[in-house]
């Protein structure tokens, strides 16, 4: 399997874990740390998930993540995890001006374009509106659980 394939399917494994846990109330607190993450996907606060605030959102947690100065752009040695010529060629693809980094607006517009969250989004959102629900998300966490046993 191609590092790119690999990629693509943490993409979709992450975008799950990330997004679309259970989203239910805990007894104590009233909110889950699942719900909170659904929250802080939903940048317009509509109560539901655009493709697009998917994208942004795990582009920013990636982003965030790998910025090990906080400097608001990544580096190719904060980008790479190895030597692989492909994760150069995926950080070259960010890069858009050629200044040797990728700044986060960067990031983003080549997230929105690939679309790490584009398989996801359509499976969870079953009632095909476009955008995923906070019920949809549980939902599709739900379906993708493994049991521990």
């Amino acid at each position: 399997m191609k590092t790119s394939q690999i990629f693509r399917a943490s993409a979709c494994a992450f975008a799950a874990l990330c997004l679309f846990p259970a989203c239910q109330t805990t007894p104590t607190s009233g909110t889950s740390d699942a719900s909170q993450e659904f929250d802080r996907a939903d940048a317009n606060h509509d109560g539901k998930l655009s493709l697009d605030e998917v994208n942004d959102h795990l582009v920013l947690r990636i982003f965030k993540s790998r910025d090990a100065n906080r400097d608001g752009s990544l580096t190719l040695a904060e980008w790479t995890t190895g030597d692989e010529p492909e994760q150069k060629r995926n950080f070259m693809k960010r890069d858009t001006n050629r200044d040797g980094v990728v700044a986060l607006n960067e990031a983003l517009v080549y997230g929105r374009k690939h679309g790490m969250a584009s398989q996801v989004v359509p499976e969870a959102d079953t009632d095909k509106d476009g955008f995923v629900s906070r019920k949809e998300a549980g939902a599709y966490y739900a379906a993708r659980e493994v049991d521990p046993r």
